[in-house]
């Protein structure tokens, strides 16, 4: 099978310096070229790279005069001083921070084509040599402004630059790219670097005359003055002799050379050196070339110029009256290349098609058609077996539509790659053509062409092309023409676009759901699975990138859909290596490449952390709850309940906490939150919008690693569990997939190896935790604080399960038959605190208030005192139950301060009540958000804020239930707010 090209970071291009950061300048350069053709934007581009290093040059050694001024009496504005030094003398108006401040101006072009000419002016050896180009209608100013932007970010002509040879590398890396860009024209090629090495290494030029007929931008002569120097010579050892026909390449060597210090004859103009030898006396030492290698058919027929051959194939585009057609390929060999498949049949012109390899009139449409077919095949090197003409698209029964060619994929031969267009329609009409026809067909590329204009787009996803600047060759893959690779600023940039949108702007739960019904219906796998892998990746690809482990994101949808699954697949087995005990060591992904291709498209441009995981949460309350948990009972607990609980208990960095039904884990995540925030406080550290992707300090992955810890008897929650706690813990956690209300069983359990591999470290943990350490038993823990959302619905009825629970018996002592699972789980939490230990655990509303449940607060009231009990709004866990519930916070009596924090048993003490009354989501479960004049409101991490009054959001809004508890607590002496 085809494989994608790995791309070179370190290694030779063949055609230049090694890749690095020319790589990436090039990338954002060439994006910025647009639709400007790659011969023309070659001089802009490199001209301004030229100007850049004189201007470097000048203004170290002006600042260096300027320094010196009052003691060695210099005067940076003294032309002398420059010559002396071998610099070029750059006018004030020419100079780069005059052109940068300017970048932005309408006449950026103007100012800096008079730029150019006052160097030449100043500096004799310039004169003819720099491109004056700039202020042309056809160069997009914008896109020279930030071309100039770009330049301006690196340093090209001091003398720490010149050292490295940094313009030399960027200068040679850019010729190559951009001669890959045109192609052959004219029989010339750039000659890669290595080759150019290959040949001065076996002529050794260490003394003598070099010359070279056909210098092009002066390779030949650069790599030898490299040569003599790498041996011990000097510049002056060789001198350079030469001469190039076409002027703007000319004009490349005669920069090249110029920058380098290197002195050359090259003649005082362009000529062939077949017709008009300027060097006829010369005796040389060396002769090194690459000869352009004509076209045979202008060579069998001993001229150049492809006009006269070309009269029957220009007639036949001259009927459309493509006139711009005709001209813009006149002495083009692509224009003897088509006049070659015309054949004359009762005076009539045919095409011979090499793909369907039978003629075909020879209409306007079918010249431009042919021309594609010559560049698919010689420009960008297709074979013909990946060609098909007049490929039939099918929408539902109609296959009457085709596709003008389609270029097959290299993995999958029968699917396509890219789709072109080349009917005589406007720009948009093709575009909507070609978007119907890559819908269709799921071909990730489509381009378009009149034959002068030419337009690519890469289909990230149905409703989305992105344009790109070029067709990748046979050999590239789209990743390699895709442009600038993203980075976690670009997921910031991309999600301050959309929030910008306000409430119209889609969740990643909402574009789950869209997944889930345009996508991922029809796949056959487990959507559930399926999309939380693709989760799972991204966020450890987001992670990695943002630590330094990788530059760019390689969560992409870059490729081919089969390059696409296996690098995604690749990326997902790194992440669960890394993140052990979420999935299984030989999990795949089972989505198809096409489908996959599709999720990974939508997917990418969602940055999925923040400061408090909210996005992911979201996502996850919405697969899980329709996966797995509404028949349980279970739901995820609110965030803004969870922190209003979290504020309550105020858990600290030497106590412990558990959450014993933990769902996605939620209590103990922002348990973690914190605590957190106490320990950055007390570092001095701050905390950003992206808390949750940075490196933690010690003190804070030694608190989760000893003091946190979960249990869910649901596998799928408990896999969610360990991923938020995973990533939220940098590494460390103690999620257990455990039956929380069946701890008599749990020995069978560990002894599984399965579990013991994954979950081992955490469960040993735990038992350190136990009352009686050495004691097989797990029935009772010493944990400080416990926050759980159980579930509360369904009941237990194994009565080996029920024996061992008080509140499982009658007053007769006979066991019932039944029992709810909240009930279980208040005791079965009591059981886990130590002495002075504090709960907060939701309920049913039924439980506080039904006279059938006198029992159940006797049993509670026994063993604790009651802190609090907070209403919750009812919509708190729409739209999966409207059941109304509370929030019971308790703390165990305590009088022996040596076992807990304490807490005296009295008969008559306080008790804090409290009712939500803003209503945090609406009846469908959406969230309301916090308006200010119309305009939603967001905390200092740039989150919007859900209404509620809970509690005081960062200062940003009303002190609320929260605020009120810890008043409260202060004024009853309550230990954990001493």
């Amino acid at each position: 099978m085809a494989r994608a090209r790995a791309k070179e970071t370190n290694g030779n291009n063949g055609n230049g310096s090694n890749l690095g950061f020319e790589q990436t300048l090039w990338a954002a350069a060439d994006k910025m070229r647009g639709h400007m053709d790659a011969a023309k934007y070659k001089h802009v581009a490199l001209g301004l790279i030229f100007l850049k290093y004189i201007s470097d040059a000048f203004q170290e050694l002006y600042d260096d005069l300027e320094k010196r001024q009052e003691t060695d009496y210099t005067d940076p504005e003294d032309r002398d001083e420059y010559l002396g030094m071998n610099v070029f003398w750059v006018p004030k108006e020419a100079r780069w921070s005059h052109i940068q401040a300017n970048a932005k101006q309408p006449t950026i072009g103007k100012l800096i084509d008079e730029a150019m000419l006052a160097i030449e002016k100043e500096n004799p050896r310039l004169k003819g040599v720099l491109p004056m180009q700039y202020a042309r209608p056809d160069l997009d100013k914008q896109r020279l402004g930030e071309l100039i932007d770009l330049i301006s970010k690196i340093g090209l002509g001091d003398s720490a630059s010149r050292s490295k040879d940094i313009l030399g590398r960027v200068y040679e890396y850019f010729l190559g790219q951009f001669a890959e860009k045109e192609g052959k024209g004219g029989g010339e090629f750039y000659t890669p670097q290595s080759v150019v090495k290959l040949l001065v290494a076996m002529i050794e030029p260490y003394k003598g005359r070099i010359y070279d007929p056909c210098c092009g931008s002066g390779g030949m002569f650069v790599q030898s003055e490299k040569f003599v120097e790498a041996h011990g010579g000097r510049k002056g050892d060789i001198a350079i002799y030469g001469q190039e026909p076409n002027p703007t390449t000319r004009r490349l060597c005669l920069m090249d050379l110029a920058i380098r210090g290197i002195d050359s004859n090259i003649g005082d103009r362009q000529a062939d050196s077949f017709t008009n030898d300027l060097h006829k006396d010369l005796k040389a030492d060396y002769v090194l070339a690459n000869p352009p290698s004509w076209h045979p058919k202008l060579l069998r027929n001993g001229i150049r110029n492809s006009k006269e051959n070309s009269m029957k194939i220009i007639e036949v585009l001259a009927t459309a009256g493509t006139e711009q057609l005709v001209k813009s390929m006149e002495n083009s060999p692509e224009l003897v290349d088509l006049e070659s498949l015309l054949v004359e049949k009762n005076n009539r012109l045919y095409f011979h098609c090499p793909v369907r390899k039978k003629d075909v009139l020879a209409k306007p449409e079918e010249a431009v058609r042919q021309l594609w077919i010559y560049r698919l095949i010689k420009k960008y090197g297709y074979p013909l077996k990946r060609l098909a003409v007049e490929y039939p698209i099918t929408f539902g029964r109609d296959t009457s539509k085709r596709a003008d060619i389609v270029i097959f994929d290299a993995d999958r031969p029968t699917v396509p790659f890219a789709i072109v267009e080349v009917k005589q329609v406007n720009l948009k009409d093709g575009k909507e053509q070609l978007r119907s026809y890559t819908h269709a067909t799921g071909a990730p590329l489509a381009l378009w062409s009149d034959g002068i204009q030419t337009i690519v787009w890469h289909r990230k996803n149905p409703n989305y092309f992105v344009e790109l600047p070029e067709l990748p060759a046979v050999n590239q893959t789209i990743e390699d023409i895709a442009g600038q690779p993203w980075t976690i600023d670009t997921l910031l940039e991309k999600e301050e676009k959309r929030e910008t949108e306000g409430e119209k702007a889609r969740s990643l739960r909402d574009l789950i759901v869209d997944l889930e019904d345009e996508v991922l219906a029809n796949a056959g796998v487990d959507v559930f699975e399926e999309v939380f892998k693709l989760i799972f990746t991204k966020l450890y690809d987001e992670m990695a990138c943002y630590r330094g482990s990788y530059k760019y994101l390689r969560f992409r949808n870059n490729n081919t859909a089969a390059q696409l699954k296996e690098a995604i697949q690749a990326l997902f087995d790194e992440a669960r290596r890394k993140w052990h005990g979420v999935f299984p060591d030989d999990d795949r992904i089972k989505l198809s490449a096409d489908h996959l291709q599709v999720c990974v498209g939508s997917l990418e441009e969602w940055k999925l952390f923040n400061s408090n995981l909210d996005v992911i949460d979201d996502a996850f309350e919405y697969l899980v709850n329709k996966s797995a948990k509404g028949e349980k009972g279970q739901y995820f607990t609110p965030r803004w309940v969870i922190d209003m609980c979290v504020k309550m208990l105020n858990p600290e960095e030497h106590e412990t906490v558990i959450d014993t039904a933990c769902g996605s884990a939620g209590f103990t995540v922002h348990s973690m939150f914190h605590v957190w925030q106490q320990i950055i406080e007390d570092l001095g550290l701050p905390k950003s919008h992206l808390f949750t992707m940075e490196k933690k300090p010690e003190r804070c992955i030694d608190y989760v690693k000893e003091k946190v810890f979960a249990i869910d008897f649901d596998e799928k929650s408990v896999r969610v569990a360990r991923c938020l706690n995973l990533i939220a813990g940098d590494g460390e956690t103690n999620v257990l997939h455990l039956n929380t209300l069946d701890w008599m069983k749990w020995d069978e359990t560990v002894k599984q190896d399965d579990w013991n591999d994954t979950y081992g470290p955490g469960f040993s943990r735990l038992r350190k935790i136990r009352e009686k350490v050495r004691d097989k038993d797990y029935r009772n823990f010493q944990f400080d604080v416990l926050m759980a959302n159980p579930p509360f619905a369904g009941d237990i009825k194994q009565s080996d399960m029920l024996a061992p629970y008080d509140l499982a018996h009658k007053e007769n002592g006979k066991l019932e038959k039944a029992v709810g699972r909240d009930l279980l789980f208040i005791e079965r939490n009591l059981d886990f605190l130590k002495p002075g230990g504090r709960m907060a655990i939701v309920l049913p509303q039924g439980r506080f208030n039904n006279a059938s449940e006198k029992c159940v607060r006797e049993f509670i009231m026994d063993r604790c005192r009651i802190l609090a009990v907070v209403g919750l709004h009812p919509n708190s866990f729409k739209p999966h139950t409207g059941t109304k519930t509370s929030v019971l916070f308790v703390q165990k009596w305590n009088s022996n301060l040596s076992a807990g924090p304490l807490c005296p048993e009295v008969q008559d003490y306080d008790i804090f009540f409290a009712t939500q009354r803003v209503e945090p989501v609406n009846n469908r479960g959406q969230k309301n958000y916090l308006e200010e004049n119309g305009i939603l409101k967001r905390d200092k991490h740039g989150h919007f804020i859900v209404a509620h009054d809970l509690f005081n959001h960062e200062g940003l809004t009303q002190n609320g239930i929260a605020e009120a508890f810890i008043e409260f607590a202060k004024k009853e002496n309550l230990s954990f707010f001493q």
